[in-house]
C-alpha cells in the first residue's frame, strides 16, 4: 500500500538526483472539469497513497477505499466469465469480486446485490464503477476515487473504460521510498531491487502523463504533504473541482480498520508532524 505519514522523515531531494530518477513532472492547478468524475490516485508503492486516499476520504463528498485491485485481480480472468452484456455472468463477476480479500476488509462491507442496482453498461468498467458507487451510496457520497499502486501497469485498460477521468499522482523521493520498502512486508528487499523497481514504475508514470491530458494529471509530493498539508489539500480540491473540506486534516481519526502493513497502520492514525 501506500507511504505513511511519520514523525520525522530524511530531507527531500529531486528525484533527479536517484539514480534512474527523473525530475517531478509539474502538476496543473486548473479544476478537472466535471467534478463528478471518478478519479484515480497513482503512486509507487510507500509513496504516501495511502495517506492521501486517507485524506480525501473524509471529505464529506468523496469516497476513496482502501485498495481494490479490481484490475489486477480479474482483469486477466474476464474471459472465463463471458460476455459480460449477459446478466448472469455479470452476477458471478460481482459475486466473485464481493468475495475477494480486499473488498471483505472494506468497512462499509458491499454484498453483490448491493453492486448489481448501480452496473450501468455490459462492460467491466461498469461493474468497476458499480463496486464503487455502491461503497460510495452506503456512505452518503457522490462521487468516488480508487488508489491501487499495482494499478499502473493496467493503466491502458482503466484509461479506456473511464475516459477523461482525472489522475492524481503521488511522488516521493525515492532513496525513502526504497527504506520505506525494505521495511515492508512486501517487496523487494535489497537497494539495487528497490533501484530496479523505482526506475520501472518511473517510466510507467512517464507514459501516463504523456498520454493523459494535461488539464486532468496532478501531482503532488508526498514531502509537500508533510510539509504544508493543508494548502497541498487545497490544490487537489481545486484540481477535482471540489471545496475544500477542513476535515480532511483530521484523517487521523478514522476509526475504520485500514488494511495495511502494522507500521503504516500505525503512521496513518497519527496526525502530519514534521520534525526538522
Amino acid at each position: 500500500s501506500g507511504g505513511t505519514a511519520p514523525v520525522s522523515r530524511v530531507v527531500a531531494c529531486p528525484a533527479s538526483a536517484v539514480p534512474g530518477g527523473t525530475p517531478p513532472m509539474s502538476g496543473t492547478r486548473q479544476a478537472s472539469g466535471d467534478n463528478g468524475r471518478p478519479f484515480f490516485i497513482l503512486g509507487s508503492g510507500r509513496s504516501g497513497t495511502s495517506l492521501l486516499s486517507r485524506m480525501l476520504n473524509r471529505h464529506p463528498n468523496l469516497a476513496v477505499p482502501p485498495e481494490s485491485h479490481l484490475y489486477s485481480t480479474f482483469h486477466p480472468w474476464l474471459g472465463y466469465y463471458g460476455n459480460l452484456a449477459a446478466e448472469q455472468n455479470r452476477a458471478n463477476l460481482v459475486a466473485d469480486i464481493v468475495a475477494t480479500g480486499p473488498l471483505r476488509d472494506w468497512l462499509p462491507r458491499l454484498e453483490a446485490d448491493e453492486v448489481l442496482v448501480h452496473v450501468h453498461g455490459d462492460d467491466f468498467g461498469a461493474v468497476v464503477d458499480a463496486v464503487m458507487r455502491a461503497w460510495a451510496a452506503k456512505q452518503g457520497k457522490r462521487r468516488w476515487g480508487e488508489k491501487t499502486p499495482h494499478h499502473i501497469r493496467y493503466w491502458r485498460h482503466i484509461s479506456a473504460d473511464f475516459k477523461r477521468s482525472p489522475v492524481i499522482h503521488v511522488i516521493r523521493d525515492g532513496r525513502d521510498v526504497a527504506i520505506s520498502m525494505m521495511k515492508a512486508r512486501f517487496g523487494p528487499k535489497t537497494i539495487y531491487s528497490c533501484a530496479r523497481v523505482w526506475r520501472e514504475y518511473l517510466e510507467q508514470i512517464e507514459e501516463v502523463k504523456n498520454k493523459q491530458p494535461t488539464e486532468l494529471f496532478f501531482e503532488v509530493t508526498y514531502e509537500d504533504m508533510l510539509e504544508n498539508a493543508k494548502q497541498t489539500l487545497k490544490e487537489v480540491c481545486d484540481f477535482l473541482g471540489e471545496t475544500y473540506a477542513p476535515e480532511m486534516l483530521d484523517y487521523y481519526r478514522d476509526t475504520a480498520p485500514y488494511p495495511t502493513d502494522v507500521r503504516n497502520r500505525e503512521n496513518l492514525a497519527k496526525p502530519v508532524i514534521v520534525v526538522a
